[in-house]
């Protein structure tokens, strides 16, 4: 079993000694999202780092669920525009680590 930390608990996983290496669990630094409503495009929000099942190094794809307020920039979550005050307000999205035809993901919250 492996812990899943967007969910806080425990998921049957597959051998990570066959097949091909998979991402395991996502962490983010910092692990809370902190930015103003006045924050330039490309600003590092945080950086994403992958646990793989087997500890080599993550060489997928990291995504985003929104791209209106967020974007990657290797293996950092960043500002995909320029914010304004109307931006005020919470935002969260979904960042999905995918290799070897399985996924992990972890949300972020501001």
């Amino acid at each position: 079993y492996v812990f899943q930390p967007q969910t806080g608990g425990y998921q049957e996983a597959p051998n990570p000694n066959t097949g091909p290496a998979f991402p395991m669990a996502i962490t983010l630094n910092p692990s809370s999202a902190s930015f103003l409503d006045n924050t330039p495009a490309g600003i590092r929000i945080c950086t994403v780092s992958v646990q793989m099942s087997d500890n080599s190094q993550f060489t997928g794809t990291l995504t985003t669920s929104d791209t209106n307020f967020f974007a990657i920039s290797g293996s950092d979550v960043v500002t995909a525009r320029a914010l304004t005050p109307a931006d005020d307000g919470s935002h969260s999205t979904t960042i999905t680590a995918t290799q070897g035809g399985q996924s992990a993901s972890i949300r972020v919250k501001r």
